[in-house]
Formats: structure tokens, C-alpha cells, sequence
């Protein structure tokens, strides 16, 4: 497992370096103006590594106002996903920044839902609050896609641990019920058994005016019994819906 996330790790750093020359799309709508090309860039290469990493997308969006797009920062967080290339497939999580405002919305879309739980956007805005409150856009923005990424990191690691341990559990109670079965038949067969008398000469089988003048018992063949256990599995999958986290810096 540990070798799995180093794996993981590497790659994110290598496309964190080769995002540039990938013709990475919009990760980012800096409405508000508050981050230079060079910070834009840099923090547009690491969003791209995290697509190409991981099977959901995190956007950042920054408005001076959250009225530019709606009603409320939740409200504007939503309709903002209109203007970023964002796949109902994939789902996403969305950092919608409204600066004048001094607002804030996580909106985790579709299967982002899964990926970044509540807690999960607890630790998001642990990594960025002090950073707005301070107004260091740049840092804040940096330490909240870090974060981002580890967290899908160790939600890929937790989810194969888990995998494992549900196969573990379908192998143990397969063993069970193909032990429970085994003896069933058993019994059932030394049952069968319980019920014939014991006789060394055939005639002891036969009733009537049948008379056997002479006797021998001949081993001809033997039959062998052979029980198949399929094992069936299936999968789901999850629906297109919006879980906000908003607040104040």
C-alpha cells in the first residue's frame, strides 16, 4: 500500500511538471484578478496533474462579487461551473471565491461527493482560511490544491485497503458455507448407509424362492461426485448532485 501511494506521488510530480506541454484546459477563472500569469500558471499545472491523476477534477473560480454570477456565494458557486469545462462523468470539486465579499464555497459536484467528504472539506479550509484572511491569494490557493490532492491520495489508498479486506471477508465466508455444505452432504450420505444392513454373502440380499448356488462379488467402477461454488458480484454507480461548503475569511 505504501509503495502504491510513493507510485502515486511520483506520477502526480512528474505531470505537475509536464502539465504545461499537455495542452492542459481551464482549471482557472481568475474573475477577480487577484493572481499574477506566472501564479495562474503554476497553480493551472498542478490541477491538471490532479485530472490526469484521479478520476474527478478540482476548479477554482474567483469573482470580485459573488453577485457577477448569482444570488449567493452558493448560488454563484453552481452557476459558475457553466464557464469551466467540467464532465458530468468525472464530477469535480469547486473553490468559488467571491473577494469583495470575503466568501467562500466548496461545491463537491456528482462523484467529487465521494472523494471529498464533509471532513474532508473541513481540512480544505484549514489549508486556506488564514492565507485570504491575510489576503496571500497565491498561498492559499497553493496550499488548498496540495491539500487537494493529498487527500484524493489517501482516499485511493483507503479505498483499495478496503477492497481487500471486503474481498477477504467474501473468501472467508465462502470457505464457511462451502464447509457447512460439505458436511451436510456427508451426513446426508452416511445417513444412506445407517439404513443397510451389513451382509457378506449376496444371497442374505435376496428374498423369495430365489436360490444362489454360488457367489462372488466383483469391483467394477467408482463414481466421483464434483461441486462447482460461483461466486456473483456486482457494481453501481452514483448520481449527478451539488453538497456546499461555504463561509467567511
Amino acid at each position: 500500500m505504501e509503495t502504491k501511494t510513493k507510485a502515486r506521488a511520483i506520477a502526480f510530480a512528474l505531470l505537475v511538471a509536464l502539465a504545461p506541454f499537455l495542452g492542459a484546459k481551464e482549471f482557472i477563472r481568475d474573475g477577480a484578478g487577484i493572481l499574477t500569469q506566472v501564479q495562474k500558471d503554476a497553480l493551472s499545472a498542478k490541477l491538471e496533474s490532479i485530472s490526469l491523476t484521479f478520476p474527478t477534477d478540482v476548479f477554482i473560480v474567483t469573482a470580485k462579487s459573488f453577485s457577477e454570477y448569482g444570488y449567493d456565494t452558493e448560488d454563484a458557486a453552481e452557476k459558475a461551473l457553466r464557464t469551466i469545462p467540467f464532465d458530468d462523468r468525472r464530477g469535480c470539486l469547486l473553490l468559488f471565491i467571491a473577494v469583495k465579499d470575503r466568501t467562500y464555497d466548496l461545491d463537491a459536484v456528482g462523484l467529487g461527493q465521494e472523494f471529498f467528504s464533509h471532513s474532508a472539506r473541513n481540512r480544505l479550509e484549514e489549508s486556506f482560511l488564514s492565507d485570504f484572511s491575510s489576503g496571500d491569494w497565491n498561498t492559499g490557493l497553493l496550499d488548498f490544491t496540495e491539500c487537494a490532492s493529498t487527500i484524493l491520495m489517501n482516499h485511493d489508498a483507503e479505498a483499495c485497503a478496503e477492497k481487500k479486506k471486503q474481498i477477504a471477508i467474501m473468501f472467508a465466508i465462502a470457505l464457511i458455507v462451502s464447509i457447512i455444505i460439505s458436511f451436510a452432504l456427508y451426513r446426508k450420505e452416511m445417513k444412506k448407509l445407517d439404513n443397510v444392513a451389513l451382509a457378506h454373502d449376496a444371497d442374505r440380499y435376496a428374498s423369495g424362492s430365489l436360490a444362489l448356488s454360488r457367489s462372488r462379488d466383483t469391483y467394477t467402477h467408482s463414481t466421483t461426485r464434483t461441486i462447482h461454488h460461483n461466486e456473483n458480484s456486482s457494481s453501481g454507480g452514483g448520481s449527478r448532485s451539488h453538497s456546499h461548503h461555504s463561509g467567511h475569511f
